[in-house]
This record gives structure tokens, C-alpha cells and sequence, in this order.
């Protein structure tokens, strides 16, 4: 009888990740519409979540846990706070810290999980160090960068991409004023 109870206990795990996993991804879908809807709030509200973290951060050392441990989880919450400082959410995805942010984020998770692994904590304080200072700026960033109007990021790369150059637009504005000179032809099949 243990024997097919431990499989019903097999197929209820699978089932139960599963559900997880679905629920998650509809989380995310939801979330970026409702992003999309307030992308500077969410802006605002994702750089005061990492000032927040990282300031939380800087207690890491003093609750008892490892040098290495409060250093990669700074660099990390710093290199989030610098993506989200510098043209969020317009940023490419190949960035250099963005890329490295996601890279310390997840040795942060890492190193998190072997240091939590030896040592007697409670499961909520588990909980929240790894929803809440690991992966709460990642989880806003990812949703907001995927919340994204690609018409507005359109706007917005025309908007900064305009051509500052003075020989362009002496040389614009010397035809217009050539223009207005020439003689109007009208229409020529009229």
C-alpha cells in the first residue's frame, strides 16, 4: 500500500508544480497589462523598491551571514538600480547591466540557497529573503520590459534619435528659404 501511495504523492507534486508554473505565467501575463496601463508608476515605484532593497542590504553582515554574501547581494540590487536609472524600461536587452544583473541575481539566489541550507531559519524568513531582496526588482524589471507598447518604444528611439548635426539643418533650412523663391509651377496637368 506504501507503494502506490507514494505514487498518488508523485503524481499530486507534478500536478501541484504544474499549477504553479501556470499560475505564474498568468501572473505575469496580468501584471504586464496592468504595467502597460501605469509604466511611469510602475518606473517609480520598481527604483524605490530597489533603493529599498539595496538599503536593506547593508544589514546583511550585521544579521550574522557571510562577507561574500553581502557583497554579491549589493553589486547585484546595484546593478538593478543602475538599469533602472538610465533609460528604463527604452534599454536594450543585450546591455551590459542588464545582462550582469541578471548573472549576480542569480548567483545571489545561489549563494542564498547554500547559506540558508546550514543554517535553522524559519520557512517565512526564507520565503522573504528570496522573494523580496533576490528576486522582487528582477520579477518588476522582467514584467515591465515585457509591458512594453513597441509603438511608444518606437516613439521614444525616434524621439532620441534625432539628428543633431548643424550642417543638416543649415542645409534644411537653405531649401526651404531657396524655395520660397523659385517660381511656383502649380500643377502640371492642369
Amino acid at each position: 500500500m506504501t507503494n502506490f501511495s507514494n505514487i498518488v504523492t508523485g503524481i499530486e507534486d507534478i500536478i501541484a508544480f504544474i499549477l504553479i508554473i501556470l499560475i505564474f505565467f498568468a501572473l505575469v501575463f496580468y501584471m504586464s497589462t496592468f504595467f502597460e496601463e501605469r509604466m511611469n508608476s510602475t518606473i517609480k515605484f520598481a527604483r524605490t523598491l530597489a533603493l529599498f532593497v539595496l538599503f536593506l542590504s547593508l544589514f546583511i553582515p550585521f544579521s550574522g551571514y557571510s562577507f561574500r554574501l553581502f557583497i554579491v547581494s549589493l553589486v547585484s540590487n546595484a546593478l538593478w538600480l543602475s538599469v533602472l536609472g538610465t533609460g528604463f524600461p527604452f534599454i536594450p536587452v543585450l546591455r551590459w547591466d542588464l545582462v550582469s544583473s541578471f548573472i549576480f541575481t542569480l548567483i545571489t539566489h545561489v549563494l542564498w540557497m547554500i547559506e540558508l541550507a546550514d543554517s535553522v531559519i524559519s520557512g517565512f524568513l526564507a520565503l522573504y529573503i528570496f522573494v523580496f531582496i533576490v528576486w522582487s526588482v528582477p520579477f518588476v524589471v522582467v514584467i515591465s520590459l515585457s509591458a512594453i507598447d513597441e509603438e511608444a518604444a518606437e516613439a521614444h528611439s525616434k524621439a532620441h534619435k534625432k539628428n543633431h548635426n548643424l550642417w543638416t539643418d543649415k542645409l534644411k533650412s537653405l531649401i526651404s528659404w531657396t524655395k520660397a523663391f523659385l517660381p511656383h509651377s502649380g500643377n502640371k496637368y492642369q
